[in-house]
This record gives C-alpha cells, sequence and structure tokens, in this order.
C-alpha cells in the first residue's frame, strides 16, 4: 500500500523482554513528521504515510532501568499512489468506428507519483450514428501507473 512501510531489526537470542516500550521518530527531509509507539518485538508495521516520498526512520527504546538504545533504517520509499486525473478532456472526430481524445496532464503533479502513461476507455451503448457522439464524449478518460 502507498501510505505504509516496515521496518524490521535483530535481536539477540538474551534480548526478549530487556526493552519495555518502542518508538519510532518517522523523518521525511530534515523534519521529524511525528513520533509513534511500536512493538519491542519486530517487525512493524507504519502507517498514515504520503504515497511516493522518501522517509527514514530512528527507533528508540527503553526500560524501567533506563537502558535505552537507538536504531537508525535505511531510507524507504513507499509506493506510488493513483495520481491526479488529467485536465481539459476532450473526444473529437467521433464516427461509428473510431476518435481522437486529447487532454492536459494533471494540474497536481506532485504526491503521488510520476504519471507514466494513459488507458482510455470508451464504451457505445445503443449506438446510432446520430448518437455516438454524445455517448462517447461522455466517458472518462482514465489514467494508470505503469
Amino acid at each position: 500500500m502507498a501510505t505504509r512501510l516496515n521496518i524490521t531489526w535483530s535481536t539477540s537470542p538474551g534480548n526478549t523482554g530487556l526493552f519495555e516500550t518502542c518508538s519510532v521518530s518517522i523523518t521525511s527531509g530534515e523534519v521529524i513528521n511525528r513520533v509513534v509507539a511500536i512493538t519491542t518485538h519486530p517487525p512493524a508495521t507504519l502507517s498514515g504515510l504520503h504515497p511516493y516520498t522518501e522517509y527514514t526512520f530512528y527507533m528508540n527504546c527503553s526500560n524501567s532501568l533506563g537502558m535505552r538504545t537507538r536504531l537508525e533504517f535505511p531510507a524507504q520509499t513507499t509506493l506510488k499512489a493513483e495520481p491526479h486525473p488529467p485536465t481539459d478532456v476532450t473526444v473529437t472526430e467521433v464516427t461509428q468506428t473510431s476518435a481522437v481524445a486529447s487532454w492536459e496532464p494533471p494540474r497536481v503533479t506532485s504526491g503521488n507519483g510520476i504519471v507514466d502513461g494513459y488507458v482510455v476507455f470508451a464504451e457505445l451503448q445503443n449506438c446510432l450514428s446520430s448518437s455516438c457522439s454524445t455517448v462517447l464524449t461522455s466517458k472518462i478518460i482514465m489514467h494508470i501507473l505503469a
């Protein structure tokens, strides 16, 4: 999913129960987005993240004696999400067997990933030569991520 990442870490055989609480600092860029409490045993799923964003994670664990450890994880990037729709969609030169479709790229291009392509779907229902244009132009142009 585009809004979560998994982290895992190694524990020594004798470390079971050594730490009572662990938390992870979730960072994108130079800013700590938030700190969340996690399980003391691997793995952990971190959710509520933004699509197509690089994150770094720092885990701190402690116990009642104050023993602390800090683990740093390599950067990970969340998956792409569905992009914003294209704009200014037009369909012209409609016939019984063809049509010309055109559009502009999405106005918002950041945050969900790079648009790698578009797939155009057209459906003609009960098409009579006089109504094909109306039916075809009312259909939505779909977009995908490759």
